[in-house]
């Protein structure tokens, strides 16, 4: 009976580890996506910027 409940805990603790596990790669996924969209506004802002300088090039000194 005690070996019984035993691997019953061991089962339910692994189980319990499976789903911490899967919780960490989520929000390590959800990071990632902000990380993501966070770079593509830069990059839409850097590309404005470029359009802007060629657009109003330096005047020769």
């Amino acid at each position: 009976m005690v070996e019984h409940a035993n691997k019953t805990v061991k089962c339910a603790n692994k189980k319990s580890e499976t789903a911490n596990k899967v919780r960490t790669a989520n929000k390590n996924r959800e990071s990632t996506n902000k990380n993501s969209k966070t770079a593509i506004k830069f990059n839409k802002t850097a590309n404005k910027i470029s359009e802007t300088a060629i657009k109003f090039p330096r005047m020769p000194n």
